[in-house]
Protein backbone atom coordinates (compact mmCIF):
# COMPACT_ATOMS: atom_id res chain seq x y z
CA UNK A 1 0.00 0.00 0.00
CA UNK A 2 2.84 2.53 1.12
CA UNK A 3 4.61 1.63 -2.45
CA UNK A 4 1.50 2.53 -4.75
CA UNK A 5 1.28 6.20 -2.27
CA UNK A 6 4.96 6.70 -2.92
CA UNK A 7 4.20 5.70 -6.84
CA UNK A 8 0.97 7.71 -6.70
CA UNK A 9 2.87 10.47 -5.44
CA UNK A 10 5.93 10.09 -8.00
CA UNK A 11 3.36 10.08 -10.68
CA UNK A 12 1.26 13.61 -9.52
CA UNK A 13 4.49 14.79 -9.01
CA UNK A 14 5.44 14.33 -12.72
CA UNK A 15 2.65 14.98 -14.29
CA UNK A 16 2.20 18.50 -12.27
CA UNK A 17 5.99 19.45 -13.42
CA UNK A 18 5.03 18.49 -17.21
CA UNK A 19 1.51 20.61 -16.92
CA UNK A 20 3.70 23.24 -15.67
CA UNK A 21 6.01 23.52 -18.51
CA UNK A 22 3.34 23.15 -21.23
CA UNK A 23 1.48 26.16 -19.28
CA UNK A 24 5.01 28.59 -19.54
CA UNK A 25 5.34 27.42 -22.96
CA UNK A 26 1.70 28.33 -23.68
CA UNK A 27 2.32 32.07 -21.50
CA UNK A 28 5.73 32.50 -23.48
CA UNK A 29 3.74 31.97 -26.86
CA UNK A 30 0.79 34.02 -25.62
CA UNK A 31 3.57 37.07 -24.98
CA UNK A 32 5.50 36.91 -28.02
CA UNK A 33 2.52 37.22 -30.05
CA UNK A 34 1.29 40.04 -28.37
CA UNK A 35 4.57 41.49 -28.90
CA UNK A 36 4.62 40.81 -32.62
CA UNK A 37 1.15 41.72 -33.31
CA UNK A 38 1.65 45.40 -31.85
CA UNK A 39 4.61 45.74 -33.75
CA UNK A 40 3.14 44.71 -37.24
CA UNK A 41 -0.06 47.02 -36.65
CA UNK A 42 2.11 49.88 -35.54
CA UNK A 43 1.35 50.05 -31.76
CA UNK A 44 4.35 51.36 -30.42
CA UNK A 45 7.29 53.04 -31.96
CA UNK A 46 10.95 51.91 -31.76
CA UNK A 47 11.52 52.47 -28.46
CA UNK A 48 8.77 50.87 -26.71
CA UNK A 49 9.01 47.54 -29.33
CA UNK A 50 12.65 47.16 -28.70
CA UNK A 51 11.96 47.63 -24.79
CA UNK A 52 8.69 45.03 -24.80
CA UNK A 53 11.45 42.47 -26.91
CA UNK A 54 14.19 43.41 -24.45
CA UNK A 55 11.53 42.70 -21.40
CA UNK A 56 10.22 39.39 -22.75
CA UNK A 57 14.04 38.08 -23.17
CA UNK A 58 14.63 39.39 -19.55
CA UNK A 59 11.87 37.02 -18.63
CA UNK A 60 13.45 33.99 -20.66
CA UNK A 61 16.65 34.18 -19.06
CA UNK A 62 19.71 32.32 -19.72
CA UNK A 63 19.48 28.53 -19.71
CA UNK A 64 21.38 27.58 -22.67
CA UNK A 65 20.48 24.20 -22.00
CA UNK A 66 16.62 23.95 -22.57
CA UNK A 67 15.16 24.29 -25.64
CA UNK A 68 11.76 25.77 -25.28
CA UNK A 69 13.92 28.81 -23.81
CA UNK A 70 16.28 28.83 -26.49
CA UNK A 71 13.41 28.61 -29.44
CA UNK A 72 11.95 32.14 -27.96
CA UNK A 73 15.14 33.37 -27.28
CA UNK A 74 15.64 32.72 -31.46
CA UNK A 75 12.00 34.21 -32.11
CA UNK A 76 12.65 37.10 -29.92
CA UNK A 77 16.31 37.62 -31.75
CA UNK A 78 14.55 37.37 -34.99
CA UNK A 79 11.88 39.82 -34.22
CA UNK A 80 14.51 42.75 -33.33
CA UNK A 81 16.17 41.96 -36.10
CA UNK A 82 13.26 42.73 -38.38
CA UNK A 83 12.11 45.73 -36.39
CA UNK A 84 15.88 47.08 -37.29
CA UNK A 85 15.85 45.78 -40.93
CA UNK A 86 12.44 48.12 -41.12
CA UNK A 87 14.44 50.78 -39.50
CA UNK A 88 17.58 50.51 -42.23
CA UNK A 89 20.10 49.38 -39.04
CA UNK A 90 21.79 46.65 -41.10
CA UNK A 91 24.43 46.54 -38.61
CA UNK A 92 22.32 46.17 -35.72
CA UNK A 93 19.69 43.99 -37.63
CA UNK A 94 22.80 41.30 -38.71
CA UNK A 95 24.05 41.60 -35.45
CA UNK A 96 20.41 40.18 -34.06
CA UNK A 97 20.34 37.79 -37.05
CA UNK A 98 23.35 35.94 -35.59
CA UNK A 99 22.17 35.70 -32.20
CA UNK A 100 18.73 34.48 -33.84
CA UNK A 101 20.70 31.34 -35.30
CA UNK A 102 23.29 30.94 -32.26
CA UNK A 103 20.09 30.11 -29.93
CA UNK A 104 18.36 28.32 -32.58
CA UNK A 105 21.43 26.24 -33.39
CA UNK A 106 21.90 25.03 -29.89
CA UNK A 107 17.93 24.64 -29.66
CA UNK A 108 18.74 22.22 -32.61
CA UNK A 109 21.69 19.94 -30.83
CA UNK A 110 19.03 19.39 -28.36
CA UNK A 111 16.58 18.40 -30.56
CA UNK A 112 15.84 18.88 -34.50
CA UNK A 113 12.65 19.76 -35.16
CA UNK A 114 10.40 21.90 -37.64
CA UNK A 115 10.03 24.78 -35.59
CA UNK A 116 13.82 25.47 -35.01
CA UNK A 117 14.66 24.71 -38.91
CA UNK A 118 11.63 27.37 -39.97
CA UNK A 119 13.62 29.87 -37.87
CA UNK A 120 16.63 29.30 -38.98
CA UNK A 121 15.58 29.52 -42.19
CA UNK A 122 13.72 32.83 -41.57
CA UNK A 123 16.77 34.62 -40.52
CA UNK A 124 18.95 33.19 -42.78
CA UNK A 125 16.54 34.61 -45.97
CA UNK A 126 16.79 37.82 -43.96
CA UNK A 127 20.61 37.39 -44.12
CA UNK A 128 20.08 37.55 -48.18
CA UNK A 129 19.04 40.95 -48.24
CA UNK A 130 21.42 42.30 -45.84
CA UNK A 131 25.07 40.53 -46.73
CA UNK A 132 27.02 41.51 -50.04
CA UNK A 133 26.64 40.05 -52.55
CA UNK A 134 29.50 37.04 -52.28
CA UNK A 135 27.68 36.02 -49.18
CA UNK A 136 24.71 35.67 -51.24
CA UNK A 137 26.14 33.30 -54.18
CA UNK A 138 27.77 30.91 -51.27
CA UNK A 139 24.63 30.49 -49.51
CA UNK A 140 21.86 31.09 -51.22
CA UNK A 141 20.18 28.10 -51.50
CA UNK A 142 20.95 27.78 -47.57
CA UNK A 143 17.36 29.44 -46.38
CA UNK A 144 15.26 26.93 -48.97
CA UNK A 145 17.33 23.74 -47.87
CA UNK A 146 16.36 24.18 -44.34
CA UNK A 147 12.83 25.60 -45.31
CA UNK A 148 12.23 21.99 -46.74
CA UNK A 149 13.92 20.36 -44.24
CA UNK A 150 11.43 22.07 -41.64
CA UNK A 151 8.64 21.12 -43.78
CA UNK A 152 9.59 17.46 -43.77
CA UNK A 153 9.69 17.21 -40.30
CA UNK A 154 6.14 19.60 -40.27
CA UNK A 155 4.15 19.94 -43.21
CA UNK A 156 2.00 22.20 -41.95
CA UNK A 157 5.13 24.78 -40.52
CA UNK A 158 3.87 27.66 -42.06
CA UNK A 159 6.79 30.01 -41.78
CA UNK A 160 8.84 27.60 -43.57
CA UNK A 161 6.36 27.40 -46.90
CA UNK A 162 6.63 31.05 -46.12
CA UNK A 163 10.11 31.31 -46.90
CA UNK A 164 9.89 28.66 -49.70
CA UNK A 165 7.42 30.42 -51.17
CA UNK A 166 9.33 34.16 -51.18
CA UNK A 167 12.33 32.40 -52.58
CA UNK A 168 10.35 30.60 -55.28
CA UNK A 169 8.39 34.13 -56.57
CA UNK A 170 11.93 36.04 -56.60
CA UNK A 171 14.80 34.02 -57.63
CA UNK A 172 15.07 33.56 -61.69
CA UNK A 173 14.18 29.91 -62.80
CA UNK A 174 17.65 29.01 -63.43
CA UNK A 175 18.58 29.29 -59.60
CA UNK A 176 15.20 27.73 -58.97
CA UNK A 177 12.14 29.80 -58.98
CA UNK A 178 8.66 28.98 -59.97
CA UNK A 179 6.44 32.16 -59.80
CA UNK A 180 3.06 30.30 -60.10
CA UNK A 181 4.53 27.53 -57.36
CA UNK A 182 5.38 30.26 -54.57
CA UNK A 183 2.07 31.94 -55.60
CA UNK A 184 0.22 29.26 -54.98
CA UNK A 185 2.15 28.49 -51.29
CA UNK A 186 0.97 32.02 -50.89
CA UNK A 187 -2.63 31.65 -51.13
CA UNK A 188 -2.75 28.74 -49.47
CA UNK A 189 -1.12 30.05 -46.60
CA UNK A 190 -3.20 32.96 -46.86
CA UNK A 191 -6.84 31.16 -46.97
CA UNK A 192 -5.68 28.81 -43.91
CA UNK A 193 -7.91 29.19 -41.08
CA UNK A 194 -5.72 27.11 -38.17
CA UNK A 195 -3.15 30.19 -38.70
CA UNK A 196 -2.62 33.06 -36.73
CA UNK A 197 -3.33 36.52 -38.14
CA UNK A 198 0.35 37.28 -38.54
CA UNK A 199 1.69 34.17 -40.25
CA UNK A 200 -1.53 34.85 -42.84
CA UNK A 201 -0.83 38.73 -42.69
CA UNK A 202 2.68 37.98 -44.39
CA UNK A 203 1.37 35.96 -46.72
CA UNK A 204 -1.34 38.03 -48.09
CA UNK A 205 1.34 41.00 -47.59
CA UNK A 206 3.62 39.16 -49.82
CA UNK A 207 1.14 38.36 -52.38
CA UNK A 208 -0.18 42.08 -52.76
CA UNK A 209 4.06 42.85 -53.44
CA UNK A 210 4.28 39.72 -55.98
CA UNK A 211 1.22 40.84 -57.37
CA UNK A 212 2.49 44.04 -57.91
CA UNK A 213 5.79 43.37 -59.35
CA UNK A 214 4.05 41.21 -62.28
CA UNK A 215 1.43 44.08 -62.81
CA UNK A 216 -1.80 42.19 -61.50
CA UNK A 217 -2.78 45.31 -59.85
CA UNK A 218 -6.51 43.80 -59.05
CA UNK A 219 -5.10 40.87 -57.78
CA UNK A 220 -2.54 43.15 -55.88
CA UNK A 221 -4.90 45.23 -54.34
CA UNK A 222 -7.66 42.51 -53.02
CA UNK A 223 -4.75 40.99 -51.37
CA UNK A 224 -3.39 44.03 -49.82
CA UNK A 225 -6.73 44.73 -48.88
CA UNK A 226 -6.97 42.00 -46.91
CA UNK A 227 -4.09 42.04 -45.30
CA UNK A 228 -5.02 45.43 -44.31
CA UNK A 229 -8.38 43.88 -42.11
CA UNK A 230 -6.12 41.93 -40.07
CA UNK A 231 -3.82 44.59 -38.88
CA UNK A 232 -5.60 47.86 -40.60
CA UNK A 233 -2.61 50.21 -39.21
CA UNK A 234 0.36 48.29 -40.89
CA UNK A 235 2.16 51.20 -42.93
CA UNK A 236 4.15 49.22 -45.18
CA UNK A 237 0.66 47.93 -46.32
CA UNK A 238 -1.01 51.39 -46.06
CA UNK A 239 1.44 52.22 -48.03
CA UNK A 240 1.57 49.76 -51.03
CA UNK A 241 -2.40 50.46 -51.03
CA UNK A 242 -1.60 53.79 -51.76
CA UNK A 243 0.55 52.77 -54.60
CA UNK A 244 -1.41 50.52 -55.90
CA UNK A 245 -4.70 52.58 -56.05
CA UNK A 246 -2.89 55.20 -58.19
CA UNK A 247 -1.17 52.80 -60.20
CA UNK A 248 -4.87 51.41 -60.89
CA UNK A 249 -6.05 54.67 -61.57
CA UNK A 250 -3.23 55.50 -64.07
CA UNK A 251 -3.77 52.35 -66.29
Amino acid sequence: MIKKNIFLIFLFSVCFVAASFAAQGTELEKEYYLILDSWINNESGLDAMLGKISGFETELGEKSDDREVLYWQSRASFLKAQVYYDQKEKKLSIKELEECLDSAKKANEIRTGGDILGVMAEANSLLMLLEDFFYIVANYKLPTQQARSALDLDPDNSKASFVLAQFLCNAPPIAGGDLQEGLDILLKLSRRQDLRDSDRFFALQSLAEVYKDNKRLSEALDACLRALELYPMNMKCRKLLSELKQENYLK
